[in-house]
């Protein structure tokens, strides 16, 4: 995994923190990028099955002595861009989004000889201001930043899935998608 966060970066009032992750996928770049052209608009719309997709945080990511995990039912938007080996990604909490960080990025399949890498780049905004920047900062360090590499893992694994299985279970979409609250 790489990942790198720049913390502390502002917007206006909004603290906002750089994410910057990927996962080597051992495939063609165009197979990648085919599947995940199938798979993220289907993630999007709430396709099965996807119908009730959710980030997990640990427990021990929320620094609470136990083992377990929480999970927050999530919404997403996604539009392919221009550029056919991208596209931009807006994950936040289906309900209550006030209260939960949201991301705003975009995958991207990196060619690298002849596999490559999945990449997740982009900014979660931290809800509730300065309290929030400082819960982010200290007792909630890294927790976004797990629950998006968790995210970016699961992905790889359904977009390998995908290209494995012939890419049948999806009708291709030529527009961007966005997924119902859950």
């Amino acid at each position: 995994m790489k990942a790198n966060m720049l913390s502390g970066a502002r917007k206006g009032s909004l603290a906002l923190a750089s994410i910057e992750m990927y996962v080597p996928l051992k495939s063609s770049p165009h197979l990648v990028c085919a599947s995940l052209l199938r798979v993220v608009p289907a993630v999007a719309q709430g396709k099965p099955p996807y119908e009730r997709l959710a980030m997990s945080v640990t427990l021990r990511d929320l620094r609470i002595g136990t083992t377990g995990e929480i999970q927050i039912p999530i919404r997403t938007r996604v539009q392919r861009e221009e550029e056919s080996w991208c596209c931009s990604l807006d994950i936040q909490a289906a309900d209550k989004e006030r209260f939960f960080p949201k991301f705003r990025g975009r995958l991207t399949v990196v060619p690298v000889d002849a596999q490559c890498e999945l990449w997740l780049e982009g900014v979660y905004e931290v809800p509730l201001g300065s309290v929030g920047a400082l819960l982010d900062a200290t007792v909630l360090r890294g927790a976004a930043k797990n629950s998006l590499w968790k995210f970016l893992q699961w992905l790889a694994d359904e977009i390998k899935t995908d290209a494995r299985l012939g890419a049948l279970h999806y009708e291709p979409e030529r527009a961007g998608g966005e997924s119902p609250a859950g």
